[in-house]
């Protein structure tokens, strides 16, 4: 099979496997408004959160470091969800999303891994004594 041929496989896989947002949506039970809404306030809560604990950093290399500073002292649910929305940040939080449907979609893939996430860091035995 020749590169056009991989190519022309890979494409047709793909278009397959799509699924439009709005099926995506009816998925989680959203409306376009609703799921909007939840996005702008993830990224409310994450900078209102950045504020509260005095980061101030763009980078979010030095956020994480800042962070791995405040969660050694104190563990609560705020700093381990701003941590696991830095970690699996896609664009949402730092990136000029201008397209409504882009946003909605990076929400759904950055907060559903960030749950998994977060998850995983609560099964953390240390983690758990410290909360």
């Amino acid at each position: 099979m020749n590169e056009y041929e991989e190519l022309h496989r890979w494409l047709d896989e793909e278009a397959e496997n799509d699924i439009s947002t709005e099926e995506l949506l009816q998925e989680y039970g959203l409306t376009i408004e609703n799921a909007s809404e939840q996005a702008d306030l993830y990224r409310e809560k994450f900078f209102e959160l950045l504020r509260k604990y005095g980061i101030c950093s763009d980078n979010i290399s030095v956020m994480i470091a800042e962070l791995d500073r405040l969660i050694y002292k104190n563990q609560n649910e705020d700093l381990l969800f701003v941590y696991t929305a830095l970690a699996t940040e896609k664009g949402l939080l730092f990136g000029n999303m201008e397209d409504e449907e882009q946003e909605i979609l990076c929400w759904l893939k950055q907060s559903g891994h960030a749950e998994k996430f977060s998850k995983a860091v609560r099964m953390e035995k240390i983690y758990q004594k410290r909360l």
